[in-house]
């Protein structure tokens, strides 16, 4: 039986190997036959050797066999080849590598060639490392592969490498260049040129809890630069980033200095007291403070996360999205320092335009002859008799209020480091003159990065920052609202006093004596510190922790002192001291898993993080001072015990928060990723406390795909993405709980005996169920690159709905408190963000142009429990907003108008039809529903606060040393109640001259006219007279600038501007469309201040 089984299976194997032999002669012959006829097409960019070759299998099929650690110290190598045969493919990679090929039949062994033995020993290399157009990168980092061992090049671009050991690898590569791999024995060393990364998919960017590459992102991000940062001079974080990303409104909130911006992303989710910023993370660290304090030129990079795969990593915090800032570490080699400095001027980028003396009196008879026509009697003013010419030109208050200002910003930082310690040093003063009269603004700070590698295993770094500022005035103090004063009014008397207005002609008072007693002092001091340990366990599993905290001190400081000039009288002084302190303070446990299996690779993390933020407050008044000095001005100062204030409190809130990301990558073609986070808010009672937030994503990068050869599209990736984002910050920390408020009680019946006291009390209802409101975003994009990623282009779409919004019940006034707060209101944005991108070059001019466009639509889906509607009175100007179902949050609501009355007829007909203030000179209101009547039921939207559109553009070029960036900015689709233009306060207050050079006029004709001027007229309706349109695109800087390169240091000098100037819509009458972001835009109520134009002179010195 075993001999039978020998036999069968020999027989088998003759017939098997029979077979092996006929099919290996077949396939030989077919080879041979087709060799020369076999062609691949290949595009590698300073890719390896080993993945050439493999994407050469994929297309014929052949066997490469070689020694991969041999392989591995060869060259890196770039291939643009179309249809070619493989024997000239081949014969490409040994000339640039040094590698031969040998055939037999399918299989193709790798080598060197036999006279390129391995050499041993060590030598010592020197050479220059220079950009595309010859210049030296200075900073460039040389570095031994697989060791610590490196240098940097120095001013000249030059560098010394001792001791390289023979035939091993050097890596050379610069921030924004292509990374260089270059054999130690090659002559290429001497000058190295770096190519500008144009792709840039292997730029490492920032993401939650981490870093990916920038072709791995599956998320909707925008990122911009610290070099970007760096091409206008703003001395705001937020100034800078103006224009310059897709999907995010960034908004100055006023022209005074120091104000911060308003930031939105993908528009406004939830109403009511509920937060609509996004969260500022700094270095790892979740910051409620902003980023305003600090350095522009400290920021490495800025990534906005939009989408909810991107920002869920971050859960409760996220759903108005997450903005990462990370700050410039230092780097292996000789200390580099830099200075900057820059000086300039501003003024007030535009002034409103009010009427003179003359024609303030004018207007005034005016009035009262129009009121006189139209309503008869005999109306009278205290003017008549005069001549309006008498008065001449009169006060333009804005000539006194504002002036030019300078500014002065001077920062410094220096960074370096060896093998085992990085560090980046830096320090900032900025001294910026307000335009307004006391008014200006101080920051100096220090910022620490040092990062230290212990040994293999563990590294540790601290990042440090402290900010003092100090802002004299206040935007509050009316510096908007008192150019309206009367004209008539002298700004001086003789004697060099403020003027003393003619109180038989106006009340209006001297607008300088308004604002000029009260100068209050605010001094503000932040310290943010972030500690890291890092510990390798295995070389794809690591552990970090981080802990950070963030402490603002506030101090402001306000004395009125005694005054009677000007038409202003204060006869008693007094002072008032406001003190607050921030404080957070966190903790991470993160672990880390990276590893690649084959194709496969798989890239996790999870963690748990904690924080603690507290807010303490107090505040005091104190009231008649026998002396005004300085020294004075404490609490204790004031005499009268009787009249004395002061509160406080202390409010605490904590998070608990699980969270964990798991993404896997198939060579590089699909991608997926999943994250999950668990919060936990002491907001919320026990049985709501903790919020799960999942999100999912995934991306197919077609280009990398062996079937896509389009040639001129170099990258083309489709994105798709799922989650859910919290939001607990709803208003208050204790939401849950009923609040109280304190009040005043007068117990006992006669009159001597009657005694005051304090208590407190109930004044509205708790709701122990309340819980987070909860933001589900879909996403879908698409990443695109041409002509080696030369030219590229992104696009989005998104939906974001908010549900669970904390609303007011619906209670019966009898209940006798106010209502609780609820989860039900649904708010939903969806739109489109798009960014284009192209960088070209001729000769020796290279330049760049970038542009990003979003479109944005917000609609209310549900508000209160069987209410799909309220009308909100604004609190001004007869002001009304509505939240209905299917419009914006907070849209303006109001009466369109068709034109003037100009005919007693016409005023009769209006007035029958429901028009109660119908009369000639005043507008027609539309009837919208066609009733025949006008009555509420014609209220319509006159528009939103929220904008439809928001674009920007930045184009920059270089040219033999020359260097030139401009950046413009753009909001659209925006309206805002803003009746300054048409408020009747005559003789006390001023107009504005668009109403005046406009207003219809008895016997004219009304085609476009505004209202006539008529005594005791206010025109405080809400009708689309009151809104403005408040679009805009505006010029945000322009720099012009030189640089020399004088040895040992490169000196850069420049000139730049900012708010240049600002095209707006013609309806608009004030300071500046783009200041605030809120429903109302009141130049005339104070609310408002004029944006500086400035101009700058800088100068950077780099050595």
């Amino acid at each position: 039986m075993d001999n039978f089984l020998t036999m069968k299976g020999n027989r088998r194997t003759k017939r098997c190997f029979l077979a092996f032999f006929l099919l290996n002669s077949l396939f030989f012959n077919t080879s041979t036959a087709f060799a020369q006829n076999e062609r691949v097409s290949v595009n590698a960019k300073n890719e390896s050797v080993e993945v050439v070759l493999k994407k050469i299998t994929k297309q014929i099929g052949v066997n490469f066999f070689y020694d991969p650690q041999k392989i591995s110290q060869s060259s890196r190598v770039s291939l643009n080849v179309n249809n070619q045969t493989i024997e000239d493919v081949l014969k490409s990679l040994s000339k640039q590598t040094g590698l031969v090929f040998d055939r037999n039949k399918n299989t193709i062994n790798v080598g060197f060639k036999k006279n390129d033995k391995v050499k041993t020993g060590s030598k010592n290399l020197k050479g220059r490392v220079v950009d595309q157009n010859g210049d030296a990168v200075i900073g460039a980092s040389i570095q031994v592969k697989g060791t610590t061992v490196g240098v940097i090049t120095d001013f000249d671009g030059n560098y010394e490498l001792n001791n390289v050991p023979n035939n091993s690898q050097i890596v050379i590569s610069y921030i924004g260049y292509q990374t260089v791999t270059v054999n130690s024995d090659s002559k290429n060393l001497a000058v190295v040129t770096l190519r500008e990364d144009t792709e840039l998919l292997d730029e490492v960017v920032v993401v939650g809890y981490g870093t990916m590459k920038k072709k791995d992102l599956l998320g909707a991000t925008s990122m911009v630069s610290g070099d970007q940062l760096a091409t206008n001079s703003s001395i705001s974080v937020g100034g800078a980033l103006q224009g310059k990303m897709s999907g995010i409104n960034i908004i100055s909130s006023s022209g005074f200095p120091g104000s911060s911006t308003s930031i939105n992303i993908r528009g406004i989710g939830t109403f009511g007291n509920g937060d609509t910023s996004p969260l500022v993370v700094i270095d790892g660290v979740p910051v409620d403070q902003g980023f305003e304090t600090l350095n522009p030129t400290d920021i490495e990079s800025v990534n906005v996360l939009k989408d909810a795969s991107s920002a869920a990593i971050y859960g409760s915090r996220a759903a108005n999205g997450v903005i990462l800032i990370t700050t410039k570490k230092g780097a292996e080699g000789k200390a580099k320092i830099s200075v900057n400095a820059t000086w300039g001027m501003q003024t007030p980028s535009h002034m409103m335009d009010l009427l003179s003396a003359e024609e303030f009196v004018s207007a005034i008879l005016e009035m009262r002859d129009n009121k006189k026509a139209i309503d008869g009697g005999n109306p009278t003013t205290k003017f008549d008799g005069l001549n309006p010419a008498d008065f001449g030109t009169g006060t333009n208050w804005g000539d006194h209020i504002y002036s030019s200002a300078p500014t002065l910003n001077i920062n410094a930082n220096v960074s370096g480091g060896t093998d085992k310690l990085h560090y980046y040093l830096s320090a900032e003063y900025l001294n910026q003159d307000g335009i307004a009269l006391n008014t200006g603004y101080k920051k100096a700070g220090f910022r620490s990065n040092i990062e230290a590698q212990a040994n293999k295993f563990l590294k540790i770094g601290n990042n440090a920052n402290m900010t003092y500022r100090y802002t004299e005035g206040s935007g509050g103090t009316r510096f908007s609202d008192v150019i309206f004063n009367a004209p008539i009014i002298p700004a001086y008397d003789e004697d060099g006093s403020y003027g003393e207005p003619n109180t038989s002609l106006t009340g209006s008072k001297n607008a300088m004596a308004e604002i000029g007693w009260n100068t209050p002092a605010n001094h503000n001091y932040r310290l943010m510190d972030n500690l890291f340990l890092e510990f390798k366990i295995t070389d794809w599993l690591k552990f970090r922790f981080n802990g950070g905290i963030d402490m603002v001190y506030n101090e402001y400081k306000s004395f009125l002192p005694k005054f009677n000039d000007g038409g202003q009288t204060n006869t008693r002084n007094s002072y008032t001291e406001q003190r607050s302190k921030n404080f957070m303070w966190m903790t991470d446990y993160l672990l880390y898993f990276d590893k690649n299996f084959g194709k496969h690779a798989v890239h996790a993390m999870g963690g748990f993080s904690q924080q603690l933020f507290t807010k303490d407050d107090l505040s005091g008044t104190a009231k008649d001072y026998v002396s005004e000095v300085d020294n004075m001005h404490v609490m204790n100062g004031g005499t009268n015990a009787l009249e004395r204030g002061l509160s406080g409190g202390k409010s605490e809130l904590a998070l608990a928060s699980y969270f964990g990301r798991a993404n896997y990558d198939y060579a590089g073609r699909y991608l997926f990723s999943f994250n999950l986070r668990v919060d936990g808010s002491s907001r919320f009672r026990k049985d709501n406390r903790w919020g799960v937030f999942p999100s999912l994503s995934g991306a197919w990068r077609i280009s990398e795909e062996s079937f896509f050869n389009v040639k001129p599209i170099s990258n083309l990736k489709l994105r798709a993405s799922w989650g859910q984002l919290g939001n607990q910050s709803i208003g208050s920390w204790y939401p849950t709980i009923a609040s109280v408020g304190k009040e005043n009680v007068v117990f006992g019946t006669a009159a001597d005996k009657q005694i005051l006291y304090s208590g407190y009390t109930q004044s509205k209802l708790g709701n122990k169920s309340l819980e987070w409101e909860t933001t589900t975003v879909t996403n879908i994009g698409v990443d695109m690159g041409f002509f080696d990623n030369n030219l590229t282009f992104s696009a989005d779409y998104f939906v974001k709905n908010t549900d669970g919004i904390l609303r007011s019940m619906v209670l019966p006034i009898s209940v006798g408190l106010g209502a609780p707060n609820m989860n039900y209101a649904e708010v939903q944005n969806r739109g489109l963000d798009f960014e284009i991108g192209y960088k070209g070059k001729v000769r020796d001019f290279n330049y760049s142009v970038s542009a990003n466009l979003s479109f944005l639509h917000n609609e209310i889906k549900k508000l209160s429990s069987g209410v799909s509607e309220e009308i909100i009175s604004i609190g001004c100007y007869g002001g009304v907003v509505i939240n209905r179902v299917g419009e914006p949050i907070n849209a303006l609501y109001g009466y369109k108008t068709d034109g003037v009355i100009t005919t007693a007829e016409e005023a009769k007909k209006y007035k029958e039809m429901g028009q109660g203030n119908a009369k000639i000179g005043r507008l027609k209101y539309r009837d919208i529903n066609g009733d025949g009547a006008i009555d509420g039921k014609d209220r319509t939207i006159l528009g939103s606060f929220i904008p439809k559109a928001t674009a920007g553009l930045t184009l920059s070029a270089d040219w033999k040393g020359f260097d030139f960036n401009t950046v413009l900015s753009g909001v659209f689709g925006r309206k805002q109640h803003s009746p300054m233009s048409f408020q009747n306060r005559m003789p006390n207050r001023n107009m504005s001259r668009h109403w005046y050079d406009n207003r219809w006029t008895l016997g004219s004709d009304p085609a476009g006219k505004y209202p006539a001027l008529i005594q005791g007229e206010d025109y405080q309706e809400m009708t689309d007279l009151m809104v403005a349109n408040s679009s805009f695109v505006k010029m945000k800087s322009l720099t012009l600038g030189y640089t020399f390169k004088l040895k040992p240091a490169r000196v850069r000098v420049f000139l730049s501007g900012e708010n240049l100037f600002c095209i707006k819509d013609k309806t608009f009458d004030g300071f500046d469309p783009e200041n605030g972001n809120s429903v109302g835009h009141y130049t005339n109520w104070g609310d408002d201040f004029p944006t500086p134009r400035i101009l700058l002179i800088g100068t950077n010195l780099t050595f």
